[in-house]
């Protein structure tokens, strides 16, 4: 299953490279579909804390399944003025050819 966690790893950063960037829409269209049939575009936005992310970085990628895995990012980030990193765990599937986060 190596290989599913070498494929996995490029949208999962592509998609943080799009928040710390604040392109919603470009973040928004790496969400697996059942979570953009269950979650708008501007339900999406609302919950985001767009301008406080600084950096992420995928940390490894633990694929039990051929088509679901879990990544392991850290996420460097500014809360008043202060610069805090904290681990996080995302949850990726593959439908068809193409990897998805899927939003909790």
């Amino acid at each position: 299953l190596a290989i599913w966690a070498v494929i996995c790893d490029q949208p999962a950063q592509q998609r943080w490279d799009a928040l710390i960037a604040s392109d919603v829409p470009k973040a928004y269209g790496y969400l697996s579909p059942g979570s953009r049939q269950s979650t708008s575009l501007a339900g999406y936005t609302a919950t985001l804390k767009l301008g406080t992310w600084r950096k992420a970085a995928v940390q490894r990628v633990d694929c039990k399944e051929p088509d679901l895995c879990e990544v392991h990012l850290k996420i460097d980030y500014q809360v008043r003025g202060a610069a805090l990193a904290t681990p996080l765990l995302e949850t990726w599937t593959k439908v068809g050819n193409e990897w998805w986060y899927v939003l909790k």
